[in-house]
């Protein structure tokens, strides 16, 4: 069996493919302005970052959001820094795949990532953790 590193397959833009295997279901990383937000999704990861934009989008219009809803948190950290341009969204983040899994352990995976690369607030950009457990620092 060949391997080689997670892609997109074109043909199938909610599929991704690892070797032999593909996977629709997955963890990603948000790195943008020296800090990181963890997500998942059953999407594929172009959609999923379309609608981090758009919401990012909607923030810069002004619309009235809940700024406490994880949604909004990418959106809320470029404006924080001053960042109040469209085309900022692209310019700053780096989205990538961190791992792939079934639908079963996919809330895990994303909990186990937040937790091992401390993106809670205020050392990240989540505001939520899937299960609700405030980041376990450890020395």
């Amino acid at each position: 069996m060949r391997r080689g590193p997670v892609k997109q397959v074109f043909r199938k833009p909610s599929v991704w493919h690892c070797g032999d295997k593909e996977y629709d279901k997955i963890s990603y990383i948000v790195k943008g302005y020296g800090k990181a937000y963890v997500g998942r999704t059953t999407r594929s990861l172009r959609v999923r970052t379309k609608e981090h934009r758009v919401k990012y989008y909607k923030l810069l219009s002004g619309d009235k959001v809940d700024e406490t809803s994880d949604e909004y948190s990418l959106g809320l950290h470029l404006l924080d820094h001053g960042f109040k341009q469209r085309d900022d969204f692209n310019k700053i983040f780096n989205v990538s795949i961190i791992d792939n899994s079934s639908p079963k352990t996919l809330e895990v995976r994303e909990h186990k990532y937040i937790q091992l690369l401390k993106t809670l607030k205020p050392l990240g950009i989540n505001t939520i953790n899937p299960f609700g457990l405030p980041l376990l620092l450890t020395s």
